[in-house]
């Protein structure tokens, strides 16, 4: 489906005209060896294992499949808030998240780690956000830039794009950190690549 397919008064009505990705299942490979070694989060090319969450509280992410070239972008907070209770008294604060270990909110995408192994896939840090709105922002942004529901379904396994933003929450957004190095978009492509002269 191209964006010029897309009936904007169906989409006032209701009615789901998400396109269809045909790619967004577990795809059987002949080239591939099963690889489940930790594939820990990049930084400008570089694993990162500890974020200043009192300037970051968030980032935003891409995961790419270096069998079949499949990418996602999302977005991951690095602190959750945690409320105890002292002397009958509740307290407010915040606790370091699971960041190391995540793989997203998409069970299509965890179902396919499982079934390829941790160590087939990269996991970069796109951008490290001060605020959650911030970093929701640049998540829609690149979400739009990449058309990842439109032009380039079939690449992403992102199913929808669910975000609100008030002008508010934005007002720090000169604060975020962009990656200069992002391998994922390389290695993508040169896996596409090379499944599509193998067709040929």
């Amino acid at each position: 489906m191209l964006e010029s397919d897309i009936d904007f008064n169906t989409l006032l009505d209701g009615e789901d005209t998400t396109p269809s990705n045909p790619v967004n299942t577990i795809i059987p490979s002949n080239d591939f060896t099963f690889n489940d070694e930790e594939s820990p989060w990049l930084w400008n090319g570089k694993p990162i294992n500890e974020i200043d969450t009192k300037k970051h509280s968030c980032f935003v992410y891409l995961i790419t499949n270096k069998v079949n070239g499949m990418r996602y972008v999302g977005f991951k907070n690095t602190l959750f808030k945690k409320t105890r209770t002292i002397k009958g008294k509740k307290k407010h604060g915040t606790v370091e998240s699971d960041w190391r270990t995540y793989w997203s909110s998409s069970e299509i995408l965890k179902n396919e780690v499982s079934f390829y192994g941790k160590g087939n896939y990269l996991r970069e840090i796109l951008y490290l956000c001060p605020l959650k709105g911030v970093g929701k922002y640049f998540e829609l942004k690149e979400q739009i830039d990449r058309e990842v529901l439109t032009k380039n379904s079939s690449l992403y396994y992102n199913g929808i794009v669910n975000v609100r933003l008030g002008i508010n929450a934005l007002k720090r957004w000169g604060d975020v950190v962009k990656a200069d190095i992002i391998l994922g978009d390389t290695t993508a492509d040169t896996v596409l690549s090379k499944k599509n002269d193998a067709l040929i």
